[in-house]
């Protein structure tokens, strides 16, 4: 898996966040957002462990957020045992994303890239 990180820009090209995307130290791919001055990691998304598709997320000095699980079309954000929000990939092609709540109001997208 390649790694490395990126800066995450503002419409004005203003810096926001870093992304990183390297290995957790059990060697799963670990994908981090770091405010735009800082080394500690905001938010970390984990793979899942074999044969599980869900994606663990991961706060501020490591507590358990919740899980990223597949819906299908994207994934489902759930905290303990609730769906909170919807992450839908509208163009896999294109890699744009939408997130909603589980009542369908658009949160943000993203893409393309």
């Amino acid at each position: 898996m390649p790694e490395g990180a990126f800066d995450v820009m503002g419409p004005s090209g203003r810096k926001l966040l870093r992304a990183e995307v390297g290995k957790a130290l059990d060697d799963r791919p670990v994908f981090s957002i770091s405010s735009a001055n800082s080394e500690e990691p905001r938010c970390s998304i984990f793979s899942s462990v074999e044969g599980e598709s869900r994606l663990y997320i991961q706060g501020r000095r490591g507590e358990i957020y919740g899980f990223l699980d597949d819906s299908g079309k994207g994934y489902a954000l759930k905290v303990g045992n609730q769906s909170v929000m919807r992450v839908q990939v509208q163009d896999s092609q294109a890699l744009i994303l939408m997130a909603t709540t589980m009542q369908g109001r658009v949160l943000a997208t993203a893409g393309p890239f």
